[in-house]
């Protein structure tokens, strides 16, 4: 989403989030978002999985 708010010119000035979204935005405020995406898109889905809970 930030991708697409750039692409559209769209400046942001605060970021702000919980859980993922501030890991999100503290990877998108010190530049490090492609990192990021890099490193999160090479989970696989049972990954992914291991890192939810469940216990709600």
């Amino acid at each position: 989403m930030i991708n697409v708010l750039e692409r559209a010119g769209i400046c942001i000035d605060v970021v702000v989030g919980c859980s993922v979204g501030a890991l999100v935005g503290i990877a998108y405020a010190t530049q490090r978002l492609p990192l990021m995406e890099r490193w999160v898109r090479l989970f696989s889905y049972w990954q992914v999985i291991r890192l939810m809970d469940f216990s709600w």
